[in-house]
């Protein structure tokens, strides 16, 4: 890939690596955060697969008798509470000028198809025979499809 040269430190790849590991339900990601003081931003794909999960592999009522599942709806109100922790305590981000300024200075480009044509110049892609700047048939981008 052409974004890994810009890590050069391998060690801290590394250790990213395993803090983003799915192996064992995000463990070592779940054992960071609840070391970590807030604020701080927690990576949500992991609570939403929580979520996917409680609400996939439990019924909210109960066939027998109809009764609500308030074990499930606690599951859930315990990963939302996990998430509203790290809502709680706000960053206290001072402005850097220097950084404002080098964003101001950005352009931003917005032609489609230039953008695709760096793109490929980038990286070219290895099954691309739509020609169409966002890599989808016309049937697919009339639709509403995605790719």
């Amino acid at each position: 890939h052409q974004s890994c040269p810009l890590i050069k430190n391998r060690d801290l790849l590394s250790e990213l690596n395993f803090l983003v590991d799915f192996d064992g339900n995000f463990r070592n990601m779940r054992g960071m955060l609840h070391k970590v003081e807030p604020p701080a931003t927690p990576y949500l794909g992991m609570y939403l697969t929580d979520l996917v999960f409680i609400e996939e592999g439990n019924p909210t009522l109960f066939r027998n008798t109809g009764q609500i599942n308030f074990v499930k709806c606690r599951l859930m109100s315990n990963v939302i509470q996990e998430v509203q922790q790290f809502q709680r305590t706000p960053y206290n981000l001072q402005p850097v000028p220097w950084i404002q300024e080098a964003f101001e200075q950005i352009t931003v480009l917005t032609d489609e198809n230039l953008l695709y044509k760096m793109s490929l110049d980038l990286e070219q892609r290895e099954s691309d025979t739509s020609g169409s700047p966002n890599g989808t048939s016309s049937a697919a981008s009339s639709s509403g499809g995605s790719v």
